[in-house]
């Protein structure tokens, strides 16, 4: 015979009614029990411990760090620091020119060589790449100069670094910068495309081909 429970559960189904009921011989299941973890006290753990090695230091007037890139050029291992660097004009701080640091290690030391861009105020981002380099400013705020997209590689006998312009842009805001980008197949064409970011305005750009 069937035993009513003291807990019953109604479903109602198609206006007819269920009741859960459940013989009084059966018994509650019961979870399986796991065995305790064991513990290797042996070895108890050590913190970790890190180290600090400067790389380079800057000696002039206040810089901001906006991005910092590695990888190899000409065969070197290479850093890239991209910049905004300001000096004190009639007691307030003013933009220079954008400045990327190419930082490549030697025996005494990281040497450092200066690129700057006359165009912008800041370089936001710099990458290596196809045998050069890649970076993003924007103009000094206000000035109405327009964001730039460029690819440097060196040129001449001596090096020199030469530019050539990708992707200019304005749009309407008091700062015309392309704040970030990333290169990569977005379309499923099998083929990279460059998606930029503006500061100001919220402008996504993607350059193709």
């Amino acid at each position: 015979m069937l035993k009513m429970t003291s807990g019953l559960a109604f479903l109602g189904l198609g206006g007819g009614l269920l009741v859960s009921c459940a013989s009084s011989e059966d018994a509650a299941p019961t979870a399986p029990t796991e065995p305790a973890p064991v513990v290797d006290e042996s070895q108890p753990e050590s913190p970790l411990e890190f180290t600090r090695t400067e790389v380079y230091r800057w000696p002039g007037s206040s810089t901001v760090v906006w991005s910092i890139e590695g990888g190899e050029l000409d065969g070197e291992p290479t850093l890239l620091v991209s910049e905004a660097r300001f000096a004190i004009q009639d007691g307030k701080p003013a933009l220079r020119p954008a400045t990327l640091e190419v930082l490549t290690p030697h025996e005494d030391g990281w040497k450092s060589e200066t690129l700057t861009d006359k165009e912008g105020a800041v370089f936001h981002k710099a990458i290596l790449h196809d045998g050069g380099i890649l970076t993003i400013s924007g103009g000094i705020p206000g000035s109405g100069q327009p964001a730039m997209f460029k690819h440097w590689k060196r040129s001449g006998s001596e090096g020199q670094w030469q530019f050539k312009r990708i992707w200019v842009g304005s749009w309407s805001g008091n700062l015309n910068r392309i704040r970030d980008f990333e290169i990569g197949d977005v379309d499923g064409d099998g083929l990279d495309e460059v998606v930029l970011g503006t500061h100001d305005q919220g402008v996504i750009a993607i350059l193709d081909g």
